[in-house]
């Protein structure tokens, strides 16, 4: 759905030789040390922290370009240092300083359209109201200060849809101060007679288009729409593209944008490709993604005493995940990680006794396998230990690290998500230690979690049955081995 970060690719601006011949000499220097001093993943969040502090007008990206040049002399200038627009450590750290505050006040979230999936920012730490609607999602603030629509226009072609707008647009008087037209999206920017604001951008999308719309009125409170607008079309442009882009900034991530220092030693804190067994001091666990962008699902006790949580994927390792949520009563934690998976799961409710269900994880990494495990049973009860109607109960094996993993029914959905064995307690109580039984967080539960944290994801419905190894490979595809240092 959306790009493949690939980490070992470097992308060098270039620039037409007339174009170079008006450049200062100090551009390539500072051309230089920006793609040396900088991870390319950093190169463009640096850009949306620069956009985001007011001085970059421009969709950031990881080239260095001319206006990148001149956005970052603007704060050296600003800032009392020499302009020249290389960077230097403690310039970065008064970028971040700047616009912490910004994406305080905006906090964005990745939210995708309930029918294409594809994501896009929105800021809605402003209070913005969801509303669900024909074509996709309407965001509102009750201070009328911004509202921006997510939309799926079916068979509307993006040179049409252009054009209206835009003799729309002259016919009300509106001021254009930028349009652009491509064969597969456009943009606008406009001011009304009443002065109020818009920035659109669309992407073809299958027989369609699908974008958003922004509008914002500094009348009722100034929010910084235009900031809010070029982040957001960058989110949608990377999300229809796959160019690279960034998970929205918080707090806890603006140290990845310092310049690069030499790594410490290596501690064994993160699992590298090859999924070592865990280390002494360290504690590891099972996830699952429950979108293309970097969300994963596991068990708060899993994550609930880490210091740093390292996520290994399929498709690569992410070593400091970021914890956004937590549900401390129903067991659940959702981490935000920078990768980007190729699959997700589809979370399916109503799971049914007797069904067959499958169970994927990593348990007992020390002496067993690193890869995975796959185990299949029965849902056994429909509700858990004590009565409780958040769990259900399940016959498929599990042991210590197939915590947060997820219960797959025979369509590859999610029907629960694993949180517990019958163990100690068990004997403790009775002088008893049933076999085969174990439990899991329904789906509904699952699901409310979600909701809350503003996190769309895919409903699930049973489908064609899949071959138990056929739904192994999907199972592995989509989960995740954690690691908790």
């Amino acid at each position: 759905m959306r790009r493949v970060w690939c980490l070992t690719l470097l992308l060098i601006a270039a620039h037409p030789a007339s174009a170079r011949q008006s450049l200062p000499p100090t551009y390539y220097e500072a051309e230089r040390v920006f793609q040396t001093a900088l991870e390319v993943d950093n190169r463009v969040l640096f850009q949306i922290l620069l956009t985001g502090a007011g001085y970059l007008n421009a969709v950031p990206s990881e080239d260095f370009t001319p206006r990148l040049f001149e956005a970052i002399q603007r704060f050296q200038q600003e800032n009392g240092f020499e302009p020249n627009g290389v960077l230097k450590p403690e310039q970065v750290e008064r970028v971040l300083a700047r616009v912490a505050p910004k994406f305080k006040e905006w906090g964005f979230r990745e939210i995708s359209h309930p029918t294409r999936g594809r994501t896009i920012w929105v800021p809605v730490g402003l209070g913005l109201t969801p509303e669900r609607t024909k074509n996709g999602l309407s965001f509102k603030d009750p201070l009328d200060r911004l509202t921006l629509n997510y939309a799926f226009l079916p068979n509307v072609p993006v040179r049409a849809a252009f054009e209206d707008l835009l003799t729309k647009f002259h016919g009300q008087g509106d001021t254009i101060h930028y349009s652009v037209l491509k064969p597969d999206f456009f943009v606008i920017s406009k001011t009304s007679p009443e002065g109020s604001d818009a920035y659109m951008r669309y992407h073809a999308e299958g027989t369609g288009i699908l974008g958003f719309s922004l509008f914002w009125n500094n009348a009722a409170g100034n929010v910084s729409g235009e900031r809010i607008a070029i982040l957001t079309s960058g989110s949608l442009r990377a999300s229809m593209t796959g160019a690279r882009f960034a998970p929205p900034p918080v707090p806890e991530q603006v140290a990845r944008t310092e310049p690069r220092r030499p790594d410490p030693p290596t501690t064994g804190s993160v699992p590298n490709q090859g999924s070592p067994a865990p280390k002494k001091g360290m504690s590891t666990g099972s996830g699952y993604f429950v979108n293309r962008d970097g969300y994963v699902v596991t068990n708060n006790h899993v994550v609930e005493a880490c210091s740093a949580v390292g996520v290994k994927a399929p498709g690569g390792v992410d070593p400091r995940a970021t914890i956004l949520a937590r549900d401390t009563k129903n067991d659940l934690a959702l981490i935000r990680t920078s990768l980007r998976n190729t699959r997700s799961v589809s979370i399916r409710m109503g799971a049914r006794l007797g069904e067959q269900v499958a169970a994927f994880g990593f348990p007992h990494t020390d002496f067993l396998a690193t890869s995975g495990n796959f185990t299949m049973g029965n849902i056994t009860g429909l509700v858990g230990m004590g009565d409780d109607t958040s769990q259900l109960q399940m016959s498929a094996p599990v042991h210590s690290g197939n915590s947060g993993g997820g219960l797959f029914d025979m369509s590859g959905n999610i029907v629960g998500t694993v949180v517990a064995k019958i163990g100690v307690k068990m004997v403790e109580r009775t002088g008893d230690l049933p076999q085969l039984l174990g439990f899991a967080v329904k789906a509904p539960i699952l699901a409310a979690f979600l909701d809350s944290n503003g996190l769309s994801y895919s409903p699930g419905t049973l489908g064609s049955r899949m071959d138990p190894a056929d739904l192994a490979e999907h199972a592995k595809s989509v989960s995740v081995f954690i690691v908790c240092q």
